[in-house]
C-alpha cells in the first residue's frame, strides 16, 4: 500500500504523504494495518470510527438484491452493527465461527476457573477455623470461660462450612460437563455478534435487528463478516 500512487495526488506514493505528515507533527507515523472491505454479491460494506478515533470498524451485511442492499433501513443497520462491534467489542459473527482451538481455550480456561473457585472456598472456610483456633487457645491462656465457649460454637459451624465448600467441590467435579457448557455458552452469548444484547436496546439480541429488516425490506438479511481496528493492535491481534 505504501507504494501505491497517493490518491490525492498520483505523482506520489502513499509513503510520500505520509512523510511529510511526520514533517509536519515532528512525531514518527506508521500505517500497523490496513484492510479494504469489498461486497462478496450483493450487499452492502459499513465503515464506522468511534469517537477518538482509536476504535473503527469494517462490516458486510448480505442480501439478495441491491434495491434491498440500498434500502435505507439496511444503511442504518450497517452503521448499528458497526456501532454494536466497537460497543461490545465482539469477536465473531456467530459461534459457528469460532474455531476448535478457541473453543477449547475456553473449555480448558472454564474447567480451571471452576476448580480454583471451589478451592478458594475450601481455604478460606478452613481460614475460618484456623482463626477461630488460634482465638481459642489465647482465650484459654486467659481463662476467658464465656469467650471459649463461643469460640467453640463457631469453631463446630465453621468446620460444617469447610466439609459443605468441599461438597460442592465434589458436586462441580461431577457436573463438570455441564458447567463448562455453561461457561462456554457464556462466552458465545458475549463474543459472537449475533448472540449479543443489542447495545441501544439490552432486551433485544443481534439476531432479532436482522429478523426486524428483514420484514422491512422483505429478503433474509445477514452479517457476512467484520473486523474491528483498535490504535496499538496488530494484524495478528
Amino acid at each position: 500500500m505504501l507504494e501505491q500512487p497517493y490518491h490525492g495526488d498520483a505523482s506520489r506514493k502513499v509513503n510520500d504523504f505520509l512523510n511529510d505528515q511526520v514533517t509536519k507533527i515532528g512525531e514518527n507515523l506508521k500505517v500497523s494495518r490496513a484492510l479494504k472491505f469489498e461486497a462478496s454479491g450483493v450487499g452492502r460494506v459499513s465503515a464506522y470510527v468511534h469517537t477518538g478515533a482509536k476504535i473503527a470498524v469494517l462490516l458486510e451485511l448480505g442480501l439478495k438484491s441491491q434495491a434491498a442492499a440500498s434500502h435505507a433501513d439496511v444503511a442504518d443497520l450497517a452503521r448499528q452493527m458497526a456501532m454494536q462491534v466497537v460497543a461490545n467489542n465482539a469477536r465473531f459473527v456467530r459461534r459457528e465461527d469460532v474455531s476448535e482451538d478457541v473453543v477449547a481455550k475456553e473449555k480448558e480456561i472454564a474447567a480451571e476457573f471452576t476448580k480454583s473457585e471451589a478451592d478458594k472456598a475450601i481455604e478460606e472456610a478452613k481460614r475460618v477455623v484456623e482463626d477461630y483456633n488460634g482465638q481459642l487457645v489465647e482465650q484459654k491462656a486467659a481463662n476467658n470461660v464465656e469467650a471459649i465457649a463461643e469460640l467453640e460454637k463457631r469453631i463446630v459451624v465453621a468446620e460444617k462450612q469447610v466439609i459443605a465448600a468441599e461438597g460442592r467441590k465434589k458436586g462441580q467435579l461431577s457436573n463438570m460437563e455441564k458447567i463448562v457448557s455453561g461457561r462456554v455458552d457464556k462466552f458465545f452469548a458475549e463474543a459472537c455478534l449475533l448472540e449479543q444484547p443489542y447495545f441501544r436496546d439490552p432486551e433485544k439480541k443481534v439476531i432479532q435487528l436482522l429478523a426486524e429488516a428483514k420484514a422491512k425490506v422483505g429478503e433474509e438479511v445477514s452479517i457476512v463478516r467484520f473486523v474491528r481496528f483498535q490504535v496499538g493492535e496488530t494484524a495478528a491481534e
